[in-house]
This record gives C-alpha cells, sequence and structure tokens, in this order.
C-alpha cells in the first residue's frame, strides 16, 4: 500500500510541473523574478514553522 501511495503522490509531482512552469512564467513577468523567489521562500518557512511547532516532531 505504501509503495502506489508513493508512485500516485510521486506522478502527481511530475505532472504537476508543467502547470507550475506556466503559473511561474506568467507571475514572474507580472510580479518579477525576484519577489517571487522572496514570496515562494517565504512560503517555504511556513510548514517548517508548523513542524516545529509540534511537539510530537520535536520528540523525534
Amino acid at each position: 500500500m505504501l509503495g502506489r501511495i508513493g508512485a500516485l503522490s510521486s506522478m502527481v509531482s511530475t505532472c504537476a510541473i508543467p502547470l507550475g512552469s506556466l503559473i511561474e512564467g506568467f507571475a514572474g513577468a507580472w510580479i518579477g523574478v525576484h519577489v517571487l523567489f522572496l514570496i515562494f521562500g517565504m512560503l517555504l518557512l511556513i510548514p517548517a514553522f508548523l513542524l516545529l511547532s509540534q511537539k510530537s516532531f520535536m520528540r523525534i
């Protein structure tokens, strides 16, 4: 079961790359690449802070 879930997750992630690239291209032309890197960098910090705030994660 775990292999099927991993394969599905991998397939969805791989199939989302072209769509993400298309959206990123339009957003980069509209907002600017430097601002997008800053925005997406800050968005990547959200899961890190959420994980660090959970006591069950900190016990690992």
